[in-house]
């Protein structure tokens, strides 16, 4: 039990790093692309992909985990 919840520590963290990776690539980027004409669809997109990151990440994760606990 104690590999698999380092297993999910790792992987959870992980996908808190890519997402805030994400995040901050859609604030400083994504603001200059869409930022003069319509904000809000910037930011609204940004949060979309950073969630959607940290979602995959840690269903990826807890598979991974229940996998190798079998």
């Amino acid at each position: 039990m104690k590999r698999h919840s380092k297993v999910l520590v790792l992987g959870l963290s992980a996908s808190l790093v890519s997402a805030l990776a994400a995040l901050l690539f859609g604030i400083f980027i994504l603001e200059d692309w869409m930022g003069d004409t319509q904000p809000i669809l910037g930011y609204a997109f940004t949060m979309i992909v950073a969630v959607g990151v940290f979602l995959t990440g840690c269903i990826i994760t807890i598979l991974f985990a229940v996998s190798k606990s079998k």
